[in-house]
């Protein structure tokens, strides 16, 4: 399953934000500016950043949880860190 997700102008400081929450949340997040990784609690997936935008790419996830909710979830959490991050 691939969502895209909006380019933030801080993406660093997105992306810095999102590890630390990750972290807090026994989720193992490895990242830099071009691509990275995340994986726990049933869950795992990549990223890759392009010109315009992020593509995550979900590889695992709960069979019970719908692909829908995750990315209902996806963007609602990483519109919060973008939020956060300006």
């Amino acid at each position: 399953m691939q969502i895209r997700l909006s380019k933030p102008e801080q993406l660093e400081k997105a992306l810095a934000q999102l590890a630390s929450e990750a972290a807090k949340h026994g989720i193992s997040f490895e990242y830099n500016l071009a691509k990275g990784s995340a994986s726990g609690r049933g869950f795992a997936g990549h990223y890759a950043v392009h010109p315009d935008h992020i593509m995550v790419t979900v590889t695992k996830k709960p069979f019970i949880v719908p692909g829908s909710v995750v990315e209902e979830k996806v963007k609602k959490y990483w519109t919060q860190v973008c939020a956060q991050a300006k």
